[in-house]
């Protein structure tokens, strides 16, 4: 079964069809069988050039934060991102005003306990194997970093349960995790007074905007602490209901692939947006400037 041509002769992994489990592939499963047919099994992935600029934000916002925890520089790597993901100059203008305001306040560095970021973690429960990374994790709690238009979606525990449900599963010592979610500025620019206003202007405008009401971008910003974010207790969440959800819906996709039940979920095709497989499932075919096989082919924007 394949969507595309060039994709007939591709030999599907072991990796693809074994049974370990991860939060997202969880959800695109959920979401729509044949989107994690698409994903996990063939591999397919959307070049990062394609992607939408809130993940392309998502992406450098989220090597910003772990290079200050790993003492890494990140200049360098901030403009080396921006050319792989061919970002807007208007787009740059936000991530550095918000870059450079964080740094500004000087936000407090916590490397009490600190164990790693992008942490990997395995465990195994019954017949599932669980798999994923944290965003930074510590000897007694983690730290899940967001950029979001709606940073406050975020602190609202029926959208996180899932995510950080499986991330509680995975050491029994956290305690509890902090959501260090950021709001993506919004200023309009082009109309107006502002209908000429070049990036650089436009940047300034954001970063005096950051600095005048950094809790408006920094949720939870405590001005004495130079801390943010917002603390859920391991108590908070359903953590049985969870472990029971990822062995029924390992067994799941285990039987889906012995039947090759990927079937399409229509309701799915635009909500919560459109998504980045639409194109193949309208079509049939595969568009090499649109998408790679995962492994296959230059499309890393770290070299490392």
């Amino acid at each position: 079964r394949s969507p595309m041509g060039w994709l007939k002769d591709c030999e599907i992994c072991n990796e693809g069809l074994c049974s370990t489990v991860s939060h997202s592939s969880r959800i695109d499963f959920c979401r729509c069988r044949q989107l994690y047919y698409y994903r996990k099994i063939l591999g397919i992935q959307a070049r990062r050039q394609m992607l939408p600029e809130t993940m392309k934000f998502g992406m450098i916002w989220d090597k910003f934060v772990s290079s200050i925890y790993q003492g890494d520089k990140f200049k360098d790597r901030f403009w080396h991102m921006v050319d792989a993901l061919d970002l807007s100059d208007y787009g740059v203008a936000k991530l550095y005003a918000l870059i450079k305001a964080y740094s500004v306040i000087g936000m407090n560095i916590n490397r009490d306990g600190f164990v790693g970021c992008q942490h990997e973690f395995n465990y195994v429960d019954n017949d599932c194997k669980v798999h994923g990374f944290i965003d930074r994790a510590y000897d007694n709690h983690f730290v899940e970093t967001k950029l979001s238009a709606r940073p406050d979606f975020y602190h609202r525990i029926h959208a996180i349960t899932s995510q950080i449900s499986t991330y509680f599963l995975s050491n029994e010592k956290y305690e509890y995790a902090i959501i260090e979610a950021v709001r993506v500025p919004s200023l309009r620019t082009g109309f107006g007074k502002y209908s000429g206003e070049d990036s650089e202007s436009y940047m300034n405008r954001i970063y005096q905007d950051i600095i005048s009401r950094p809790s408006y971008y920094f949720p939870g910003f405590n001005r004495d602490e130079k801390t943010f974010g917002k603390k859920f207790w391991r108590s908070e969440f359903p953590l049985e209901e969870i472990k029971r959800d990822f062995s029924l819906i390992s067994r799941d996709i285990k039987r889906a692939t012995e039947e090759n039940a990927f079937y399409q979920n229509f309701m799915a095709c635009f909500v919560p947006s459109q998504c980045l497989y639409l194109p193949i499932c309208e079509t049939g075919a595969v568009s090499d400037e649109i998408y790679h096989i995962k492994g296959r082919g230059g499309d890393s924007i770290e070299s490392d």
